[in-house]
């Protein structure tokens, strides 16, 4: 994109008609984000962490939101996955938050070592690692922290959730807000951001990483939406209003699914069936009450048997539901009651579908375990039972596990331990043993899912 220009996206939006010239690119940009923080309730002159990688995205980020009259505090990730050029990253950095004035947090990572601990991908223990350390400084300070999402991101997210076949929320791509997470660059292209950077005088770094189309999204950035704009001129831009269009539509069904959740939910907050059974929709609805959180087969589950008792959905996010004669009863915490033997099931996967989670239902081993001749005994909990717990060194009594997650003595004889070869190797719904853990070497896994009848 010319540097003197705006897209058609940015310009709709902010109601800017005509071009615009390098001196009034400095201005709008800034005056984007400071009117896009202050309608999210940040009060000019106030504080705000920036995650700045150094990259164009974050330097355009960090400098509008300066020159907007916020004071930055940037957060820097090094990962040490690029050797040399991750530590040019965080020298640029440095000297670039120095010459501002402005301060910069640096926290360094052993990305492998967690990959070896969790069986996560490099680029999902990175994620992990990143959102971890947000989440600590969010609490510690109370302050939003910034992100430099922008307008092609949401194209690109967008086009990632189609073909994965997502609804209206994965198809409204990137939300602008997510709790203490701020986006106000989704209404800016990211050749606008690098007019902006070019007008100020001011350089960045750039990832090599994000020029090899190794995965999905670069593939995306790099080869196919390219194609698809010179073949399609000014297909993006209209991507773009149609994800504007989808946001708009998904705002006013959360609308009408509050009012739905005022009439279904009881003061205790527990969903009442009753009122979807004979509706057409009733499935749909359920669905988004649940937030997305559970697969629409579940929820069509759930109704299909609304008067069951004592079964337990997990969903995405670590959500969890009771079903309890036609109510859904949130748990919360790690408080799993459990009124009858657990089902377990087992599926066999190619380690390439590894996919862990905090799901306190769900267990993943090492294809090996297979082998071997294993004896395998579903029973409740004794009080010589011992489990080395993943993530840790040693083992623990089970009865100090079931201690620390402060369940009911009304339910301590209804947890279920798993035992392989007299060793306790899940304590169902609570904790985990490494014994069979998944490795970056594992060739097949399997997934073990538990659920209550």
């Amino acid at each position: 994109m010319p540097a003197n220009t705006w897209s058609g996206a940015c310009r709709s939006i902010f109601n800017l008609d005509a071009p615009v010239c390098m001196s009034d690119i400095r201005n709008e940009i800034p005056d984007i984000v400071g009117k896009t923080l202050m309608r999210e309730g940040a009060v000019p002159g106030s504080s705000l962490m920036v995650a700045f990688s150094g990259g164009a995205d974050s330097t355009a980020l960090l400098l509008a939101v300066a020159a907007a009259g916020y004071v930055p505090v940037g957060l820097h990730c090094n990962f040490h996955l690029r050797g040399a050029e991750s530590d040019r990253d965080e020298r640029f950095c440095r000297e670039l938050c120095l010459s501002m004035g402005v301060e910069l947090k640096v926290r360094h990572f052993d990305v492998y070592a967690r990959v070896a601990s969790t069986g996560e991908s490099v680029e999902m223990a990175a994620r992990e690692l990143r959102y971890e350390w947000f989440d600590s400084e969010h609490a510690a300070t109370g302050m939003p922290l910034l992100t430099a999402h922008h307008a092609s991101d949401n194209v690109e997210t967008f086009f990632l959730n189609l073909l994965r076949g997502s609804g209206l929320r994965g198809l409204a791509a990137i939300p602008p807000a997510r709790d203490y997470i701020l986006r106000p660059l989704l209404g800016v292209e990211r050749g606008d951001l690098t007019a902006y950077l070019a007008a100020e005088g001011t350089g960045y770094v750039t990832d090599s990483t994000n020029l090899k189309p190794d995965f999905k999204r670069n593939r995306l950035r790099l080869e196919t939406l390219p194609a698809l704009e010179a073949q399609f001129p000014g297909a993006m831009e209209a991507v773009g209003r149609s994800v504007s269009n989808l946001r708009r539509d998904l705002d006013l069904l959360r609308g009408f699914i509050e009012e739905l959740r005022k009439e279904l939910t009881t003061p205790s907050g527990d969903i009442v069936l009753a009122g979807l059974l004979s509706d057409p929709l009733g499935a749909s609805k359920l669905y988004h009450l649940l937030d997305g959180k559970f697969a629409l087969p579940t929820v069509e589950k759930i109704l299909s048997h609304p008067e069951a008792s004592g079964k337990i959905f997990q969903g995405s996010g670590g959500a969890r539901y009771l079903l309890d004669r036609g109510r859904l009863v949130e748990l919360k915490g790690d408080d799993v009651e459990m009124s009858g033997r657990p089902v377990i099931t087992a599926d066999v996967l190619p380690a390439g579908e590894f996919s862990p989670s905090r799901n306190p239902m769900e267990m993943w081993l090492d294809g090996g375990v297979l082998e071997g001749g294993h004896r395998w005994e579903l029973r409740p909990w004794r009080h010589a039972d011992r489990i080395a717990p993943f993530g840790m060194h040693g083992t623990r009594a089970v009865s100090s596990i079931i201690a620390e997650a402060k369940i009911p003595l009304t339910a301590k004889g209804r947890v279920w331990v798993l035992v392989c070869d007299d060793e306790p190797v899940w304590v169902v719904g609570y904790r985990t043993s490494r014994r069979f853990q998944v490795t970056p070497d594992s060739e097949k896994v399997v997934r073990l899912t538990a659920s209550v009848d």
